[in-house]
């Protein structure tokens, strides 16, 4: 859930994601998120297969993946110490 989406942001780390289905759609709906951006892929657990996870999986490992490039827009995506920042703008204020 939003969790690791976190910690993915936190780490910087492309993802192959299965939201759970029974998980009342929240699963998915954060998947979502990453995958828009492009830092992750979805697979439906009804559609898992060991094909479907080495497709997805040949995506982030594909040479025309640039894991920098990557690296350097999910960092503006996920900003490191955001509670801290988001604390400073309110003295501020």
């Amino acid at each position: 859930g939003a969790a690791t989406v976190s910690e993915l942001g936190s780490w910087l780390i492309p993802s192959i994601l299965i939201p759970y289905p029974l998980a009342d759609g929240h699963q998915k709906y954060n998947a979502q998120v990453l995958e828009k951006l492009g830092f992750s892929r979805i697979i439906n657990q009804q559609d898992l297969s060991k094909e479907l996870l080495l497709e997805q999986m040949k995506y982030f490992l594909n040479s025309s993946f640039k894991r920098e490039t990557f690296q350097d827009k999910m960092s503006e995506s996920f900003k490191k110490n955001a509670a801290e920042s988001l604390a400073i703008e309110i003295e501020n204020l």
